[in-house]
């Protein structure tokens, strides 16, 4: 278990490098950055942009596993602002929902929203997987993204009009490749990995 873990640390860490890269420039020559591009290749781009970022996705998620199981998940937090992160998030699945004629609709919250002391590349991983697993498993219709707080607690919620949990799973679902009864019919792809590793991140967050 030590040496698979340490393989799949150095392997993560490997393609990091190279999967940033090629975003890098395949968002530059999305954004035109190398002089304009043809409708027909543009496309193209886009979907390898995001076949891209699937990878970079997934490449995380192990790294993150090594790090649980190594003990090795370490955070740095700071004062952020949760709802910034969640706009980031956002950008970055709304082409994911609306490939699949989703609606993504992020409800903020009335008022100021106070900030947090979080990592916000972990919390980033947390929300990103939720928003991510909700777009995943909604075959139509729409996801809500929504966040409330008071003076004690903040909360994130994701709400869809998709396939819903069998609650007699949902205690499993936080164990390493779970996923739930029937969700490989509408999803063919995932790791089991998401919700074991967002429910450690937020362990650590004290939430």
């Amino acid at each position: 278990d030590k040496a698979k873990s340490e393989f799949l640390s150095i392997a993560s860490h490997q393609l990091r490098t190279p999967i940033s890269a090629i975003k890098g420039y395949l968002s530059m020559i999305v954004d035109g950055d190398f002089g304009k591009v043809p409708p027909n290749i543009i496309k193209v781009v886009k979907d390898l942009f995001e076949s891209a970022s699937r990878l970079a996705r997934l490449i995380n998620v192990f790294l993150n596993v090594s790090r649980i199981e190594s003990g090795r998940l370490k955070l740095e937090k700071k004062p952020i602002q949760i709802s910034e992160l969640i706009d980031s998030v956002v950008i970055e699945l709304i082409n994911q929902a609306k490939q699949k004629g989703l609606k993504l609709n992020y409800k903020k919250p009335k008022g100021n929203i106070p900030k947090i002391f979080a990592d916000s590349d972990k919390l980033r991983e947390v929300v990103l997987n939720l928003v991510d697993n909700a777009i995943k498993y909604t075959p139509k219709g729409k996801v809500d993204i929504l966040l409330e707080f008071d003076k004690e607690n903040m909360t994130f919620m994701t709400k869809d009009t998709g396939i819903g949990i069998d609650p007699r799973e949902v205690k499993s679902l936080f164990r390493k490749f779970v996923r739930g009864s029937g969700v490989a019919q509408i999803h063919t792809g995932g790791s089991g990995l998401g919700l074991f590793i967002a429910q450690k991140i937020i362990k650590e967050h004290k939430g």
